[in-house]
């Protein structure tokens, strides 16, 4: 019995921001549709930039036949305008690392670290639960992090 506890005890926060204790798969908390409610750069409040080239509506998809998951932004921007940009991605390091290849999109857009002709980039996982992610990642010197909240 004591083993349970201690096993349960050294597995619980595998992400900085909870939670303990999921009886759902990590991927399984991770595919829907989201809101990007924050982006910031070395702390400050980006997410005016982040929309002006993309939008704020992502979704993280997992095909039955693809050992990957798909991930993309696809809607219209602050300025009116559609945007698209999709990835592939998968869990790295137990889980506690979404890594990124492959971004492209029709034209050139995006910003930091979300950007057409990304080609290989790792976020660690600060948050997954059923309602929402939260990711972080250095890119040009530069310590970026986002918020995404599940749309119902």
């Amino acid at each position: 019995m004591m083993l349970v506890i201690v096993a349960v005890a050294s597995s619980c926060k595998k992400y900085e921001e909870g939670p303990c204790i999921s009886l759902r798969s990590p991927e399984k908390r991770l595919t829907g549709h989201y809101t990007i409610t924050s982006y910031t750069i070395n702390g400050e409040d980006s997410l005016s930039l982040f929309n002006d080239s993309l939008s704020t509506n992502a979704q993280f998809v997992r095909y039955p036949d693809h050992l990957e998951i798909n991930f993309h932004f696809d809607g219209l921007r602050k300025d009116g305008k559609y945007s698209y940009m999709g990835c592939t991605c998968n869990f790295d390091d137990n889980n506690s690392i979404l890594h990124f290849w492959g971004c492209g999109s029709s034209e050139s857009i995006g910003t930091g670290p979300f950007r057409d002709n990304i080609r290989d980039i790792s976020y660690k996982i600060l948050k997954l639960t059923n309602k929402e992610v939260k990711l972080k990642t250095l890119y040009n010197n530069k310590e970026y992090v986002v918020v995404m909240v599940k749309n119902n």
